[in-house]
C-alpha cells in the first residue's frame, strides 16, 4: 500500500516549468580523473528528468554520456581511452544563492588502451560494468541555472588483473559543471 501511495503522490505531482525540454541535455561538466600514475581529461553531458521536484529540492533520474583520454598516461601505456554511458539517481537542492547535490549512477564503461612496443600485453578494447558517485557544490547565477564544482570516484565493477588498463580506469573526480534546470 505504502507503494501506490508514493506512485500517485508522484504522479499526481506537476513538474516544475524548464528552461530546456527533458530530450536536451540540462547539465554539462569537464575536469580531471586521477587514479594511480594516470591522469585523463573528461567531458560529460546530462539529461535529467525530475522524479519529485519541490521548490528548492530535486529527486532525479539522470542518464549521462562521457569520455575521457589520458593526458598523462601510465609508464608503458601509450594511451586509455574511456566512455561511459550512465543511468540513476540524483539529489539536488537550491537556496537563494547555493546550490548542492549528488548522484549515484552505473552502466557500462568502454575502454580502449594502447602498449608500448616490446610490452608482452595486446591493444585491449572492452567493455566493463561501471560504477560512479559524485557530490557538487555550487551557486545560482540565474533563475534557472548553477554553476560550481563537483567531486566524486568512479571504478569498473571487476578487474581482469591479466588486463593492466584495469588499474588506470575511472579513479578520483574533480570537475566543473553547468547546471540550467
Amino acid at each position: 500500500m505504502p507503494t501506490v501511495a508514493v506512485l500517485l503522490l508522484v504522479l499526481s505531482h506537476s513538474p516544475e516549468s524548464h528552461p530546456v525540454p527533458a530530450y536536451l541535455p540540462r547539465a554539462v561538466s569537464t575536469g580531471l580523473m586521477v587514479i594511480n600514475d594516470s591522469v585523463s581529461l573528461q567531458a560529460r553531458l546530462t539529461w535529467e528528468v525530475g522524479i519529485l521536484e519541490q521548490p528548492r529540492n530535486h529527486l532525479l533520474a539522470v542518464g549521462e554520456l562521457g569520455s575521457a583520454f589520458a593526458v598523462s598516461p601510465p609508464k608503458g601505456i601509450r594511451s586509455i581511452y574511456q566512455h561511459v554511458a550512465l543511468i540513476g539517481i540524483a539529489y539536488q537542492s537550491t537556496r537563494e544563492f547555493f546550490h548542492w547535490g549528488f548522484q549515484l549512477a552505473a552502466g557500462p564503461l568502454w575502454y580502449r588502451a594502447g602498449y608500448a612496443p616490446g610490452l608482452p600485453y595486446q591493444f585491449e578494447n572492452r567493455v566493463l560494468g561501471y560504477t560512479e558517485g559524485k557530490l557538487q557544490f555550487g551557486v545560482r547565477v540565474a533563475e534557472a541555472v548553477n554553476v560550481g564544482i563537483a567531486i566524486g570516484f568512479g571504478s569498473p565493477v571487476s578487474f581482469n588483473h591479466a588486463l593492466p588498463a584495469n588499474a588506470y580506469l575511472g579513479g578520483f573526480m574533480f570537475s566543473v559543471f553547468a547546471d540550467w534546470r
